[in-house]
């Protein structure tokens, strides 16, 4: 009754997947209506969000999580509802991470592993939006796995993607955005985030937009850096 009770004084926000037509999202509205309090005068719709501040670059320590290995976060922002923006970015997303010769793998595997796990994701969409790349790795190895990252990043903004790299992110990018748009749970996620379904764009990203990208916002002097880990011992007297 409490959570009910909570869940009527708002605010509350509704996505709808209407498979028809329309008269199915207006019918879920009235169906709404019936048990959300809302006085009759007020308009039906969400406040406008406060203007999202942008992060400030630089390097910042957080607290490790209990029993978890040290790990990093390098994040790159770039500006809010630039679509351009985010669909090259899930592209280099998914040429940093995805496949079995993915660009960390490369950068960070190989005999003598430097990183335990390393993935890359765009988050914050669309209001705050960054393309974030997580290294896992021992507390010995976690410097030099950020330093190769970040010279991965480097050698990206200076000379954008490989073709066979660009066309590997293309094809995965394009199964995500198929599997996204075939599964009705997944489509609703997308709906509430405001992220567009790529599977149902004619845009396509092209190597020079990656390229475009890479140089406007791989910088060094734009990036933020979250580390969790263990403090270090004092130094020896």
């Amino acid at each position: 009754m409490l959570r009910a009770q909570s869940l009527r004084a708002g605010p509350l926000r509704v996505a709808v997947l209407a498979n028809a037509d329309a008269s199915q999202a207006d019918a879920a509205v009235r169906a709404a209506d019936r048990w959300v309090a809302r006085r009759s005068s007020d308009p039906r719709a969400c406040r406008a969000p406060s203007g999202a501040q942008p992060p400030k670059p630089g390097t910042y320590a957080a607290p490790p999580r209990s029993g978890a290995l040290p790990e990093a976060y390098l994040a790159f922002p770039f500006g809010p509802g630039d679509e351009g923006a985010y669909g090259a970015a899930l592209l280099l997303a998914a040429a940093f991470s995805e496949g079995d010769d993915a660009l960390l793998d490369r950068a960070l595997g190989g005999a003598q592993a430097l990183a335990r796990e390393a993935s890359a994701r765009v988050l914050g969409w669309p209001r705050a939006p960054a393309l974030v790349v997580r290294i896992v790795a021992a507390q010995a190895s976690l410097d030099a796995a950020v330093m190769q990252a970040r010279a991965l990043f480097d050698r990206v903004r200076q000379g954008g993607l490989p073709a066979s790299d660009y066309e590997r992110a293309t094809s995965a990018r394009a199964r995500a955005a198929l599997a996204t748009a075939l599964d009705p749970r997944a489509r609703v996620v997308a709906t509430w985030r405001g992220e567009p379904v790529g599977a149902t764009s004619p845009a396509r990203v092209t190597a020079e937009d990656v390229r475009a990208f890479a140089q406007r916002h791989l910088a060094e002097e734009g990036m933020v850096v979250v580390a969790a880990r263990p403090a270090r011992p004092p130094a020896a007297p």
